[in-house]
């Protein structure tokens, strides 16, 4: 079962996607999160407000040939975790956290930031 709270619709938040107003909003509704856009289209607004983004390519959704692509894109939802966690290893290695996944002190370790992944990626809530 879903919690309700972290349910998010256009009408909720009275903004239309892809434009990234919506994705700011729910961001702020729900707090830090990694989107991952089954449509094509939703990528450009997703990346354009600051939300790490996983792309699940399906067949017939593009991506907005003038707009931004993400970092990591999938073919299926088994290899999400691992494109999440490898975003936040990349976020570590950097030593910044990724965009709107903290609210307090940046992640300087990779165990940090997996901690800070971890409430939006069910397969990351054991990792110590």
């Amino acid at each position: 079962m879903v919690d309700p709270d972290l349910v998010v619709t256009s009408e909720h938040l009275r903004a239309y996607k892809p434009a990234p107003e919506f994705y700011r909003r729910a961001r702020a509704r729900i707090g830090p999160h990694v989107h991952v856009a089954a449509s094509g289209r939703d990528v450009r607004g997703v990346l354009e407000a600051g939300v790490p983004c996983v792309r699940l390519r399906r067949p017939g959704h593009h991506l907005d040939p003038g707009g931004p692509v993400p970092g990591h894109i999938v073919s299926t939802a088994a290899e999400l975790p691992g494109a999440v966690l490898d975003l936040a290893l990349e976020h570590a290695r950097r030593r910044t956290p990724p965009p709107g996944l903290t609210t307090t002190a940046a992640c300087t370790a990779p165990t940090d930031t997996v901690r800070c992944l971890a409430p939006a990626v069910p397969s990351l809530r054991s990792t110590p």
